[in-house]
């Protein structure tokens, strides 16, 4: 019988350095920031996604100022049949 790749074995220690460095990127609000100005490259001209623009001179590795923009929660869209046509729409 032959294996074909031994399981490798993880270190506590490393898997914490690990979602360390995953866990400080996610709280890097400059790093957010500029995902949210890609995003709102791609869906530029969209009819139907609306990115919030960034006001990169507010924002810091702690802060994050986006647009406030006016919504309704999907959850207030009506029935689970006319929430599901929406999202199949998009």
């Amino acid at each position: 019988m032959h294996v074909l790749c031994q399981p490798k074995l993880f270190s506590p220690s490393e898997i914490l350095d690990e979602f360390e460095g995953y866990s400080q990127k996610e709280v890097d609000f400059t790093i957010e920031a500029r995902n949210y100005e890609r995003f709102f490259l791609n869906f530029r001209g969209s009819q139907t996604t609306y990115i919030p623009l960034v006001y990169s001179e507010f924002c810091t590795d702690k802060v994050l100022c986006i647009e406030y923009v006016e919504g309704v929660k999907v959850k207030e869209l009506g029935s689970n049949k006319h929430r599901k046509a929406i999202a199949e729409h998009l």
